[in-house]
Formats: C-alpha cells, sequence, structure tokens
C-alpha cells in the first residue's frame, strides 16, 4: 500500500469514528421538577415528582432547608431498576441497563406543630448518565421544589353563602340594590379560588352579606291578584250584607294597592282582603250550598294530564286537592273560596296543540317511505327522534319548535331529491388501477435503514481491525533494533 493510499485511509477512518461518535452520543437527559412551589397547612401531605427522561443511571443527593418542617418522608423510583437510597443521608444511585424515564417521587408529611411562613427548599443535587459511566469529573445540577405553610384557610362559610345567593332572581330585585350585590358575588367567587389569608375570605364573605341584606325586591302583585280573583268569583245574594260590606271595602283597597310600589302596603292590602274573604257568613243559617265546588270539581275530573301544559298543571293539582278537602267543611265561606281557586286555576290552564308536529312527523315519515334519496334523512334522524320525544313535552313553544324544524327538514329533502333528478349526467365509473404482480407501494422500508446502520458498524470495526494490522506491519518494518550487541566504536579502536 503507498503513502497516499494510507494517508487517504486513514482520513476515511478518522471520518468514520467521527460519525459514529455523533450517531452514539446520547442526547442530553430532560428534566423537571414539579411543583417547584406548594402552599401547605400543617399537617398536609405534599407529593414532589422529579422526573428525568433518558437516562441510564442517577447519583446525588436531597439537600433539605428546613427537615424538620417533616414529620414523615417516603421515598420512590420508578424506571430504574437497581440502587439504594440512604435515608439517613439522603442519598441516592440508582443504575439500569439502558436509557429510560425515570420518576423520583417524595411524599412528604407536614408537622402538625409547623408555623405559619415556616419553609423548606428540598433541592435535588444530581449527575446523569446515558450510556453507564459517569464523568470522571462530577458535573452535578440541582432541582429545586419549595415547600410553604401557609393560614389554614376555612371556605366552607363563605361557599354556602355564594351558593344562597346564587339563587336570587335579578328580576325580582330594584336594580339599585342588585348592582351593588353582583359585584360583591363576583368578588366573593373570587375568594373562594384565590383567596390566601383568612381574613380575605372573612371580608368577601361580609361584604357579600351586607349586599344581600341591602337587596330590595320589587314589588309583587302576585297573592293580592290571586285573592282580588278570589273575591270577584263570590256571589253577593250568599252573604250577609254586613260581611259582605266589609269585603267589598276591602277588595275596593285591594284595587288601589295594585298602583303602589311599597310591598308593605302591598302586603297589608292582601291580608285584609283575605280576612275579609275568610269572614262571610252564609245566609243559609247552616245550610252549606256545594252546588259550584262540585261542578268545578266535575270539571276538574275530566282534565287530562297530557293534554295540557305543564307550566300551570301543579297549581291546578293543589287547587283541585283543596276542593275535595273543602267538601268536609262547614263554612260557607271556605266552600266559597275554594271553588273559585278551582275555577281560576282551570281557565289558567293551557291547552297542548301538537297537530303540526304530529303532521310534520306524518309528512317526514310518508315522504322517506316513498324515496330512496336518504343522506340528508340519516344526518337528521336525531332531530326527527327528538320531534316525537316533544310529543310528551307538555311545553307548547317546543312542541311549535320542533313543528317549524321538521318542516325546514322535509323542504330540505324535497330539494334535494329533485335536484338529484333534474341531473341526468351519471359521471363513469373511476378506473381502478392494476398493480403488476409483486408490486410494492411502499414508500420506504425501515428495514433499509437497520441495515445501513449495521452495515456501517461492521465497515467501521473492519477499518478498525486493518488498521490495527497496518500499524503492526509498520512498527516491524521500521524496528532499528540491532541483533547484535555491536558498537562503531570498537572498529575505530
Amino acid at each position: 500500500m503507498n503513502k497516499t493510499m494510507k494517508q487517504i485511509f486513514k482520513k476515511l477512518f478518522a471520518i468514520s469514528l467521527v460519525l459514529a461518535l455523533v450517531f452514539c452520543i446520547n442526547l442530553p437527559a430532560s428534566a423537571a421538577v414539579s411543583p417547584t412551589k406548594k402552599s401547605v397547612n400543617p399537617g398536609d401531605v405534599v407529593t414532589l415528582k422529579y422526573t428525568y427522561k433518558g437516562i441510564a443511571g442517577i447519583n446525588g443527593e436531597f439537600i433539605y432547608s428546613n427537615p424538620d418542617l417533616f414529620s414523615n418522608v417516603k421515598f420512590n423510583i420508578s424506571g430504574l431498576s437497581m440502587g439504594k437510597y440512604n435515608d439517613k443521608t439522603k442519598q441516592i444511585a440508582f443504575f439500569g441497563t439502558e436509557p429510560v424515564n425515570c420518576t423520583i417521587t417524595l411524599t412528604l408529611t407536614v408537622a402538625k406543630n409547623a408555623k405559619i411562613g415556616d419553609k423548606c427548599d428540598i433541592t435535588l443535587k444530581y449527575e446523569t448518565t446515558a450510556d453507564g459511566d459517569m464523568p470522571a469529573v462530577p458535573d452535578y445540577k440541582y432541582d429545586k421544589a419549595t415547600v410553604s405553610v401557609v393560614e389554614k384557610l376555612d371556605f366552607s362559610d363563605l361557599k354556602a353563602l355564594v351558593n344562597k345567593a346564587d339563587g336570587l332572581k335579578k328580576n325580582l330585585y330594584t336594580p339599585e340594590t342588585w348592582a351593588p350585590f353582583d359585584a360583591a358575588l363576583k368578588a366573593a367567587k373570587n375568594a373562594l379560588s384565590k383567596a390566601t389569608t383568612q381574613k380575605d375570605i372573612d371580608s368577601a364573605e361580609s361584604d357579600l352579606k351586607t349586599a344581600m341584606n341591602a337587596l330590595e325586591k320589587l314589588p309583587d302583585y302576585a297573592e293580592l291578584n290571586k285573592q282580588i280573583k278570589l273575591a270577584e268569583a263570590l256571589n253577593k245574594a250568599d252573604y250577609t250584607a254586613k260581611t259582605w260590606d266589609a269585603l267589598a271595602k276591602a277588595l275596593s283597597e285591594a284595587k288601589k294597592a295594585l298602583a303602589s310600589e311599597s310591598q308593605t302596603e302591598i302586603d297589608a292590602a292582601t291580608r285584609t282582603l283575605k280576612n275579609a274573604i275568610n269572614g262571610l257568613v252564609s245566609i243559609y243559617e247552616g245550610k252549606l250550598n256545594f252546588t259550584e265546588l262540585d261542578k268545578q270539581i266535575a270539571i276538574a275530573d275530566g282534565l287530562k294530564a297530557k293534554d295540557y301544559a305543564a307550566k300551570g298543571w301543579n297549581e291546578f293539582e293543589k287547587a283541585l286537592q283543596n276542593a275535595r278537602k273543602a267538601k268536609s267543611s262547614k263554612l260557607q265561606g271556605e266552600i266559597d273560596v275554594a271553588a273559585a281557586e278551582l275555577k281560576n286555576a282551570i281557565a289558567a290552564l293551557t291547552k297542548m296543540d301538537y297537530k303540526k308536529l304530529s303532521d310534520a312527523i306524518n309528512a317526514i315519515d310518508e315522504y322517506i317511505d316513498g324515496n330512496e334519496f336518504l343522506n340528508l334523512w340519516e344526518d337528521s334522524q336525531g332531530l326527527l327522534k327528538d320531534a316525537n320525544n316533544a310529543l310528551t313535552s307538555r311545553d307548547q313553544a317546543t312542541v311549535d319548535t320542533y313543528a317549524q324544524k321538521l318542516v325546514e327538514l322535509l323542504a330540505k329533502l324535497k330539494q334535494a331529491v329533485d335536484d338529484t333528478a333534474g341531473n341526468e349526467t351519471v359521471a363513469p365509473p373511476e378506473p381502478v388501477p392494476v398493480e403488476p404482480e409483486n408490486y410494492c407501494n411502499v414508500k420506504s422500508h425501515p428495514v433499509w435503514i437497520i441495515l445501513f446502520w449495521v452495515s456501517f458498524a461492521v465497515n467501521i470495526a473492519l477499518g478498525a481491525l486493518i488498521f490495527m494490522y497496518l500499524n503492526a506491519k509498520r512498527k516491524k518494518a521500521t524496528d532499528d533494533t540491532p541483533l547484535v550487541d555491536y558498537d562503531i566504536t570498537d572498529d575505530m579502536e
């Protein structure tokens, strides 16, 4: 082998070694500790996780700035199966046969006698290896987490008050008092998630309570209107003049109270009218008249829940129950009031109208049965299911909504079928490509990558052997050690 070829071979071999080193070097391990900061109360248990990816070994120790903060510490490691943790020195040394993802878990119990403001930094001083060899000179890294003791917070009262406040309805209160209440409620909800001291929690609770107590209701005329309707349903001829005059006066004042904005005045007028109704004295002198009560009960018994909206039916059932109880009453006023209440409850019922929805469902069913164009229909099956359920909803708005949706669906179905029928052009079938026998359409094979690297490693090994052989041969050829013990000065003598 001439000198030039030797130089070329040496350069190629050097390049091969460099490439081999580049591809064999493991990527540095990624590391993280979670959480880095943790606020706790005395007696709490906190968990810290130190995670390292792509390592074959780890060596180091845990350093505690305030170890007395914890009454108990538990150590656990996953990923690396061999090694040891020294609980006294807090040193760790673990290794495996190949790079893995490793997680070290510390479970720390905070001492019950810990004080607010106490804290501890838990630092893992460590070095890792990806190939099993630790550096001759330690190259330590540091991952730190801090555990701080804070005030033990009690959110229970604030949470209960917030839940109560959430149940209030804006439309029942004056705008002037609702605005500050709403602001206090938002602040209280914010404190539930972000407050760090009990003082902040208690302050938010106090502010919300004050705002709630300051709320002023808008005038509520519901009960007053109810009593007015009851009074107007009674027959003057059935009662003594004295008691009826008292009712007439109370009814007049009640109607005036409908214009009042004072809830106190409204409530007073309601009570007066109700007492006047209850104070009516029948002219029948012990002969009770159940005619109207029986009439209303008979009408009520003929009604079916499914025919009427759910809204108002509960009130109707209560009125019917009271009417049945009034059958055993000995007071004519009580009987008449029960009859009037039932009559009003019946009048307030809303008759359900399912015709539009039923017609729409039937139209959809008939159309689907007579057509094979089902794509749009298949996408809308849920709508028809919901529409059928709406037939028992007892809510007219829901019924009407689904009726309209089905009408629109039917129109879309018809239009889609018409559009398809108007297009007589049939696209020719797409040709199916036929691949030749033994044809492979896989663009890349992982096996070639594997074979490349195997070949690369073999070439490196072969190159190393050749280099060693040539080097040995060169040393043998240039060996100038004399075969006999000869010195030139011997001839000079």
